[in-house]
This record gives structure tokens, C-alpha cells and sequence, in this order.
């Protein structure tokens, strides 16, 4: 693991906290990801600043009725949009039969769809899970005009129940 420490910019070199130094051309970081500040304050959180979920199964550490969704959760998947909205499908499954008195044994998997333009008109979706790494099928001009108008349609209607 390379963890980084320090950068020094007039020699192209990046220095890590476990010693090592890389040199590089073009250096493209990504800060590290921290939880809210609100989450963090609350005493939920975990050293990262994220809520402690059950992965499978959304529910807050041994608490079996608080669930968590989204970027506030230290789930090991990405923090974006269409994540949340598995993860609330899976859940709103769950307490829909649980409300009903009927046992729940499905578990959430970690499923997340992120799309993405790749230039040229084109766009891509990403598919992934705990299990299985990020995987693509191909580009394509769908992928593309989705994301573009996906800000506007799809998550305005997924706020307003309609998917």
C-alpha cells in the first residue's frame, strides 16, 4: 500500500508515509474520502467517518430496525447515486415484508451501476458488486445520452417515486 505523505512539486517526486518515493510526469491525486462532518460530530461514526453497516443487510451495527443508505455508510462500494438506489430497493423490500410480518432472507450485494462519458458522443456503464469487480460491455451512444440527461429525468424521478 502506498500511502501518501508528502509531494515535492520541483522534483516529480510523491513521498508515502511508509517511506517509499515515486517519481512522476503527471501526477493525478484523489484525496482521501471522509464522512460528513454532521455524521462525524454525532458519535456514529467510525474512524473514517462513515456509519458502521451491515453490509448485507443495511441495518445500523446490531440495531436490526435503524438503517443507513448512501455515502454516509463505510460500505466498501462506491459513494454515488445509483448506489443508494439499490441499496433502497433492497431495503425497501426488506421492511415492506417485515412490516408484514413475513421473514425477510434476501441480502443486498453490493450492487452499483455507474455510467460515465468516455468521449466522442459516447458513454459507459460500469457494473459491479462486493463480489465482482467493475466490469463494462461496451460504449455506447445510450450510455452516453443517459448520463447526459440523467441529472434532469432519472434522478428526479426516482425523488419523486416514479422508478
Amino acid at each position: 500500500m502506498f500511502n501518501v505523505d508528502n509531494i515535492v512539486p520541483d522534483q516529480k517526486v510523491v513521498n508515502s508515509i511508509e517511506g517509499e518515493a515515486i517519481q512522476y510526469d503527471l501526477l493525478i491525486l484523489v484525496p482521501p474520502h471522509r464522512g460528513q462532518k454532521v455524521i462525524t460530530e454525532s458519535g456514529l461514526a467510525d474512524e473514517s467517518g462513515y456509519i458502521d453497516v451491515d453490509r448485507h443487510h443495511l441495518n445500523y451495527k446490531d440495531y436490526d430496525n435503524v438503517f443507513v443508505v448512501g455515502d454516509a455508510t463505510n460500505l466498501p462500494i462506491s459513494k454515488a447515486g445509483a448506489t443508494a438506489h439499490f441499496e433502497s430497493e433492497y431495503l425497501a423490500n426488506r421492511i415492506s415484508n417485515e412490516a408484514n410480518g413475513n421473514a425477510y432472507f434476501d441480502s443486498y450485494g453490493g450492487e452499483v451501476a455507474c455510467t460515465t462519458i468516455t468521449g466522442g458522443n459516447l458513454g459507459i456503464t460500469l457494473f459491479f458488486s462486493y463480489d465482482k469487480p467493475p466490469r463494462a460491455e461496451f460504449q455506447s451512444k445510450t450510455d452516453y445520452f443517459f448520463k447526459w440527461t440523467s441529472s434532469d429525468t432519472y434522478f428526479s424521478a426516482m425523488v419523486r417515486g416514479i422508478m
